[in-house]
């Protein structure tokens, strides 16, 4: 079987959430709380909570972008990934950010990943559809905190491991792993990869 994985970025390695929440009411003098996110998406304006014009300019603003690219990661991340990296699994980090120009959001997303030392050169793909690339590239699992991408990734019979937010919580599938923390993620990894 194939060694090679995909991981999120926003919400799977660092808590994007809390920063636009903080982001927003220092906008709008609104308050939004984390926990009353429930999309499938992960995402605020989906949740109704939030207009387009709203995520817009807090998602592309200079304070959001700041807190953003100097969030650290979870803690187990580094460890987890580096566990990984050397029983040979290959890591490829897919995102679904749009916020900024392609080329600007590459170069920032790879300083963030080499400042908190999880880049060496991996593949970076921006894409909302997942699934497609995923099987496209033969990545047989997904690390991921939305919904939605688990859905299109078991439309390939893809498995994703998930770590738990609350706009999961709710959401079950027989091709999906539900996880508390990251220290939990290497041995589903290795289980679901036939390694171990």
């Amino acid at each position: 079987m194939n060694k090679k994985i995909a991981i999120d970025i926003d919400d799977t390695l660092l808590d994007t959430q809390s920063i636009f929440c903080d982001v927003f009411e220092n906008f709008f003098n609104r308050e939004l709380d984390y926990n009353s996110c429930k999309s499938i998406t992960g995402k605020f304006l989906d949740s109704g909570l939030v207009n387009k014009d709203e995520t817009n300019l807090v998602i592309k603003s200079e304070e959001y972008l700041n807190k953003m690219f100097s969030m650290p990661v979870f803690p187990g991340v580094y460890e987890s990934i580096h566990d990984l990296m050397k029983e040979g699994v290959e890591v490829v980090y897919v995102s679904s950010r749009d916020n900024l120009t392609n080329f600007e959001l590459r170069t920032k997303t790879i300083k963030w990943l080499r400042d908190n030392n999880l880049y060496f050169n991996n593949e970076i793909e921006f894409t909302r559809k997942k699934g497609t690339y995923l099987k496209g590239k033969k990545i047989p699992l997904l690390i991921d905190d939305a919904p939605i991408f688990a859905e299109q990734a078991k439309n390939y019979n893809i498995v994703t491991i998930m770590p738990i937010k609350p706009w999961n919580k709710n959401y079950t599938s027989e091709y999906v792993h539900k996880v508390l923390a990251w220290e939990d993620i290497p041995s589903l990894v290795y289980e679901n990869l036939g390694m171990k």
